[in-house]
């Protein structure tokens, strides 16, 4: 077997080769992620179709998100996020969600119910950031290999701390970013950036600032 990507990849230049993306939507979902997540094995080929094109009318991007470790095993409610992450213009909400087909439900840029009235009453905005790290193993080993221990050592470091600013802010494991070739990749939210082929302390500077 060759070197992994991530290996081959380490001294290629890193700037401006991250997707450009304005709205994200955030799903914790803690069951298996497939290679694609809306391949129609993970949520099944009609929600996954109806998932996609309100996803398209949103110009929005979906990340599957987990808690890292046996945390991220639970079954029950599960957290959404809502992020714009334009300059000048970066929000975050989040609400509690029974599961996928609860986003149809709602619109993405703001979260309110589709066809008008009143936010639900777990939509909050949040005043901290996201620490997003990919792990997804099914995609790119190097993900798995690389992004689950440092989102281990994000969790131990910066879990409690964030946690304290605002209980939804805080570390997750996500699905495919993008640049697995970069792996660790993080991805700070409300703001949207991108991070490669960097050190746990590197991280945790770039999430507190």
């Amino acid at each position: 077997f060759g070197a992994r990507c991530s290996e081959q990849s380490a001294d290629d230049p890193l700037a401006g080769t991250a997707s450009h993306q304005r709205r994200w939507v955030l799903l914790e979902h803690p069951g298996a992620w497939s290679r694609d997540i809306l391949d129609g094995n993970v949520f099944g080929a009609e929600l996954t179709a109806a998932l996609q094109e309100h996803l398209d009318r949103a110009n929005a991007r979906l990340l599957l998100i987990r808690h890292p470790g046996r945390a991220g095993q639970h079954d029950g409610a599960r957290r959404a996020y809502l992020v714009d992450t334009a300059p000048g213009q970066r929000d975050m909400l989040t609400l509690e969600v029974s599961g996928p087909a609860d986003l149809l439900a709602i619109d993405l840029h703001d979260g309110t119910p589709v066809g008008g009235g009143e936010p639900g009453a777990t939509l909050r905005r949040v005043d901290g950031p996201l620490a997003l790290i990919c792990t997804h193993g099914k995609r790119d080993q190097c993900c798995a290999v690389r992004g689950r221990p440092v989102a281990d050592a994000l969790e131990r470091r910066l879990g409690a701390e964030l946690a304290d600013i605002d209980p939804a802010a805080g570390v997750w494991e996500c699905s495919h970013t993008g640049g697995h070739r970069f792996a660790p990749v993080l991805i700070t939210m409300p703001g949207g950036l991108t991070y490669g082929s960097d050190d746990v302390d590197s991280y945790v500077a770039a999430v507190r600032a």
